[in-house]
């Protein structure tokens, strides 16, 4: 039998058992060596900080108020001011809870009690990765992909700078992506046993469990059924245990059974976002999958490839393209094409079959001139070629360096500041939560006023206050939320801390404000804090380099 590409099929086995190997071990090897699986901004912290919970058993969190601080006549929000990234306040609940699934900590908890918790993330995020190359390898051989065309899809995803961008975070992505191809990959095999059926409502259950909106895959899995009824209720028998597990998280967690730690501002997702998000697609798909995947348009017209499948691959992307093309953020940034990760080996695939079929037609005339294995290396070198080169381009690694920055700041917090310190922090909030027992107060929850009320009871407990912020925080920051007299104590990586020295806010007002009781706290009126803030008075100036002094009226 004679592989499309003009080689003989024994040769690509031989091939295929020899690459395949060799091409996992260099990307496990690239992935770990260039790993930023830590808690760090939102995502990550937000992750490993549930998880960790999780492990112990606690899932929403008692908040520890601030003594002095009462809750009544603050503004609905105020509990938020208590919530580090990746959490949320429960309204006047005395709880936080997280923001993210529950999918991928369970399975950081899981790793965890093997590897411990300072690999985890790592081990995690490599083995879904290198376990979604082998998947796009056995779904190629599934659609009727010789083995040679099914390693350069395992290719195709391996070098895209989007994948290897996500493949070194602590992050849902890769994740989602894997369960969602295993769902695919074991709903098309049940035709041949029926126990694929269960094992592909099982991988769909944990996709959804990892990132909500992978239910789409229902919709290609079905097909792949055959909508046979004992195919389906062994599908629906493979789901239950994670449907249980969501029931019980949410019912725990947040007290109702559809409620999640996700929100989304008005007008996330609205008809008007298709266009431009269209736009996005074709600008930088073909960055990160090659143009090679422009060839996957053609699917509805390719040669030898089944209805049947094309209708799998058809739905399983027009679903998740679909879906996003709508949501706001989706054209923000290339690696926001994140979200469509789970489309990529469907994507992939498509563009394979179609090319397949267009070298089926000039094979007797190119393998003349050109051996089977010179062309595959060929085209194989091109992929790896572009994929090089753009991730170099867009620095795809870069994220991850950064992320370790934030594990540095928090570990230094840890060791230099005092135990009862309190910690004004926002982007680092996460990662002082995960890595750090310091208290941690949110500032971009507060307006000046509300910052002088926490910081005068908060000294009067004789607690140091400290504010860890960001390079890009710091000037925002100063002038909006956290006035008064701060030294500049130290700067870690990318963050500075700063020490607020002894509020001097005894002003009558102030005095005023506090022996009325809380009803009349420092809580500035709307056209107050707008005056306050286009007054001169609002600065923020260096003195010495060491300390900033954001209200002159109370240097």
């Amino acid at each position: 039998m004679q592989d499309p590409t003009g080689g003989k099929s024994e040769q690509w086995e031989r091939l295929a058992a020899v690459v395949l190997p060799v091409l996992l071990v260099i990307q496990a090897v690239l992935l770990w060596h260039h790993q930023g699986t830590v808690a760090g901004a939102a995502d990550s912290s937000g992750y490993l900080n549930s998880a960790w919970r999780l492990a112990r058993g606690e899932y929403s969190l008692p908040i520890q108020f601030i003594e002095g601080v009462e809750a009544e006549g603050l503004p609905d929000y105020v509990e938020e001011v208590y919530a580090p990234l990746g959490y949320r306040a429960a309204r006047r609940n005395g709880t936080i809870s997280p923001v993210y699934p529950v999918g991928l900590p369970l399975l950081l908890a899981g790793v965890a009690t093997t590897t411990g918790w300072e690999a985890a993330a790592g081990c995690t995020i490599v083995l879904h990765a290198l376990l979604a190359l082998l998947l796009v390898y056995k779904l190629g051989r599934e659609f009727g992909l010789p083995r040679g065309w099914s390693l350069l899809g395992s290719l195709l995803l391996g070098v895209s700078p989007l994948f290897l961008h996500m493949a070194v975070l602590t992050m849902s992505d890769v994740p989602a992506l894997t369960w969602t191809t295993a769902c695919l990959l074991a709903a098309l095999r049940a035709k041949r046993h029926p126990g694929w059926a269960t094992a592909a409502g099982l991988a769909l259950g944990i996709a959804v469990l990892v990132r909500p909106t992978n239910i789409l895959a229902i919709i290609p899995a079905i097909i792949a059924l055959g909508w046979k009824p004992g195919h389906l209720w062994l599908f629906i028998t493979g789901g239950i245990p994670a449907a249980l597990v969501l029931v019980a998280y949410n019912l725990k967690t947040y007290g109702q059974i559809l409620v999640s730690g996700y929100f989304n501002p008005p007008g996330s997702f609205a008809p008007h976002h298709v266009a431009p998000t269209l736009a996005h697609y074709a600008v930088w798909l073909p960055i990160l999958l090659t143009p090679l995947v422009v060839a996957a348009l053609a699917l509805p017209w390719a040669r030898g490839v089944r209805r049947r499948e094309k209708l799998i691959l058809g739905t399983w992307i027009a679903a998740q393209l679909g879906f996003y093309a709508v949501y706001v953020y989706t054209r923000e940034d290339y690696w926001f094409l994140r979200f469509l990760l789970p489309a990529f080996p469907a994507l992939t695939i498509a563009c394979l079959l179609v090319l397949r079929g267009l070298a089926g037609r000039t094979r007797g005339r190119i393998s003349r001139r050109v051996p089977a294995a010179v062309a595959w290396v060929a085209v194989a070198l091109m992929v790896v070629v572009h994929g090089s080169l753009w991730t170099r381009s867009l620095r795809s690694f870069r994220t991850a360096e950064d992320e370790l920055n934030y594990r540095t700041t928090a570990l230094w917090a840890q060791n230099h500041l005092p135990a009862d310190s309190v910690v004004f922090a926002m982007q680092d909030s996460g990662a002082l939560f995960y890595y750090t027992e310091l208290q941690l107060l949110r500032p971009d929850w507060l307006s000046p006023g509300e910052f002088r009320y926490f910081a005068q009871a908060i000294h009067k407990e004789e607690r140091p206050i400290y504010a860890i912020l960001k390079f890009y925080e710091e000037a925002k920051m100063f002038m909006r939320h956290l006035p008064g007299n701060w030294i500049l104590e130290a700067r870690v990586g990318d963050s500075s801390m700063w020490r607020l020295r002894k509020p001097t806010w005894n002003n009558s007002s102030a005095n005023e404000q506090q022996s009325a009781g809380v009803s009349a706290r420092a809580v500035q009126s709307d056209a107050q804090e707008k005056d306050w803030f286009e007054s001169p008075s609002c600065w923020m100036g260096l003195h010495g380099g060491d300390l900033v002094s954001v209200n002159n009226n109370e240097a």
